[in-house]
């Protein structure tokens, strides 16, 4: 650590114009210098361990060869060319777990969200990505002999973008498509085989003509004119099971499958009814160890053909492995009497489309972020010097004002959306949002929708966090039905 402070000593001294051969590391005369430099070298270099190593471990870290020539990963490999038959198919293990393209029956093996890797049935990577980072969630599928991997979430933001794997360059190129989804990710999305088509539940949930926020439902139907289409909102019946309940997700070739704590939510992909079947559930799970794949599995193994689900345990130690089969076709049809339609109609917002972020604001973000952290820290060793006035024991607690029927404002919310908690109106219209948001007369009006959508999603969604329920509602004016009104919808301490 001396050795670095010392070399950024050296660099500071040349800004000051002492050269460098000045009396920079003279132990008396720069003594608060480099005590200050060495300071804020461990702070950097804290800053940065974290920063990596929250984003990779050793194993994410080795070259792609090295990575594969592991006996454990060559094991998980066997595991999945054994099963070729299988609509997807993954192995998980203490290093990592390798994944089958949904659709592919083992021509295509990916890892997790590594650009780098990408094996064919025999185990060779084709793969010559100069991509050195991981699209994590992705959705990894094969259509027409060729593999997509759609959506996912680098380091920094979610995305829907659509890329293609092209064997001859070893390369992923990117697939133009038209009004995609602001965010895809394998969780909630599936890949239907039989009719080319992915579907996706996006992210985050978008408002209603109702002014209520509902999770859409688009399609992308590969060869045709590569352009998402919106088929409509999850059932809004289904909305308690997507928040809380939903453990675990799996694509079956002809149905998608969520696990909740009870039951099962079964998705048919032909007709698009859904269904509940106690035959799986969370506890299931739990007992064969599937969220403890690394911690009671040496291999985990998750195999999904077109009707059925099959879990299997190889132990570390010597033993017999656990296996496990449900059968989710017979389930559906067990209960299909009872199906109901997965997708309902609706009518979204205009104004609801996400603006676009600048790149450069991404960076000057992290710039902020870091210089704030640097100041933080010499800030807090200046104040550290004046004492703390300690508050008064005799005096009694201290009292805050709240106004009564109103839920006090956590000081911890943003400054936008402390801005509407503060309103005495219950509500607002669109010129009032417009000198609320300090819009100059050079933006049009379709920059002011978006923008007035994009603040008024903020809101809801870091309202919702405490509250569970959103804080604005959009609706029309029950006088004039033209004119859009925002009601204040505060959550109340006594429901």
């Amino acid at each position: 650590m001396d050795v670095l402070c010392e070399i950024v000593c050296k660099y500071v001294a040349i800004f000051r114009g002492n050269g460098i051969r000045g009396n920079v590391f003279a132990p008396k005369k720069n003594k608060d210098l480099i005590r200050s430099m060495r300071q804020a070298a461990f702070f950097l270099v804290f800053l940065s361990s974290v920063w990596v190593g929250s984003a990779q471990n050793k194993w994410k870290r080795m070259q792609p060869e090295d990575w594969l020539a592991l006996d454990v990963v060559q094991e998980g490999l066997a595991m999945l060319q054994e099963d070729a038959d299988a609509f997807y198919s993954e192995v998980n293990f203490h290093e990592g777990g390798i994944a089958t393209a949904a659709g592919s029956e083992g021509a295509i093996i990916g890892r997790g969200g590594d650009l780098r890797i990408v094996l064919d049935s025999t185990g060779r990577n084709l793969s010559k990505s100069h991509n050195v980072g991981f699209n994590y969630n992705r959705k990894l599928l094969f259509w027409n002999d060729r593999c997509y991997a759609a959506g996912g979430r680098g380091f920094w933001t979610f995305h829907s973008k659509l890329v293609e794997f092209v064997p001859t360059t070893g390369e992923w190129e990117l697939q133009s498509v038209d009004e995609a989804p602001s965010h895809v990710n394998h969780v909630s999305s599936w890949w239907d085989a039989n009719a080319s088509k992915l579907v996706a539940i996006e992210e985050p949930a978008l408002m209603t003509t109702e002014g209520e926020m509902a999770k859409a439902v688009r399609a992308l139907e590969f060869g045709k004119d590569w352009k998402w289409t919106l088929e409509g909102q999850v059932n809004p019946a289904l909305s308690r099971h997507f928040s809380s309940s939903s453990f675990a997700s799996f694509d079956l070739g002809d149905y998608f499958i969520w696990v909740g704590l009870h039951k099962t939510l079964i998705v048919s992909k032909v007709d698009m009814l859904f269904t509940f079947t106690e035959a799986l559930n969370g506890g299931m799970l739990e007992e064969i160890g599937y969220f403890r794949k690394n911690a009671s599995c040496k291999l985990f193994q998750t195999t999904t053909t077109k009707g059925a689900l099959r879990l299997r345990c190889i132990p570390e130690a010597e033993g017999e492995s656990k296996e496990w089969t449900v059968d989710i076709r017979q389930a559906f049809e067990e209960s299909r009497a009872e199906a109901q339609p997965f997708v309902v109609p609706v009518d979204f917002l205009d104004d609801t489309e996400p603006v676009k972020e600048d790149s450069a604001n991404l960076w000057g973000g992290l710039i902020l972020l870091m210089l704030v952290g640097v100041a933080g820290f010499f800030g807090g060793q200046y104040w550290s010097k004046f004492p703390v006035q300690m508050p008064d024991p005799e005096a009694g607690p201290s009292k805050t004002s709240v106004e009564p029927g109103r839920s006090p404002i956590p000081e911890k919310m943003s400054d936008l959306t402390q801005q509407f908690l503060q309103l005495e109106s219950p509500s607002f219209d669109t010129a009032q949002l417009n000198t609320m948001l300090a819009f100059t007369d050079d933006l049009s009006e379709e920059t002011r929708r978006a923008r007035r959508a994009q603040a008024v999603r903020k809101v809801n969604q870091e309202y919702e966090l405490w509250y569970n329920q959103p804080l604005i509602i959009r609706t029309k004016d029950t006088l004039d039905r033209r004119r859009t009104i925002y009601v204040i919808q505060r959550h109340s301490d006594n429901a």
